[in-house]
């Protein structure tokens, strides 16, 4: 069975595939782009790629070589997906933290 962030860690993959639908500018931007993401808590690590456009589920595991690896307690991302938490906050407390390039992170600002 699902936990409750796996079912919402796929919520948002299933909102970020509509937004890209909807928003024909953003959709060209991400069309082209090839990357890896890997989102670790302290239960469990999951990983999706971002490919033509569209995201993939997250799977339970790991991946090699990630473009993009985000790290937070299960809490504090529900926190950020429900809005109750910003992620500079989170960023600044160290309660998340990201590992990307400049690009990636301007990028997840634009898709979340």
């Amino acid at each position: 069975m699902n936990s409750e962030f796996e079912v919402t860690l796929n919520n948002m993959v299933d909102k970020f595939n509509q937004k890209i639908k909807k928003n024909k500018d953003l959709e060209k931007e991400v069309g082209n782009l090839s990357k890896k993401i890997l989102v670790k808590t302290e239960k469990n690590s999951y990983f999706t790629a971002l490919e033509k456009g569209s995201m993939e589920p997250f799977k339970v595991g790991t991946i090699e070589n990630p473009d993009i690896s985000i790290t937070a307690e299960e809490s504090t991302f529900l926190a950020l997906f429900a809005k109750e938490m910003g992620p500079m906050k989170a960023l600044l407390t160290k309660k998340l933290q990201i590992d990307a390039s400049l690009e990636d992170i301007i990028l997840i600002k634009k898709l979340l």
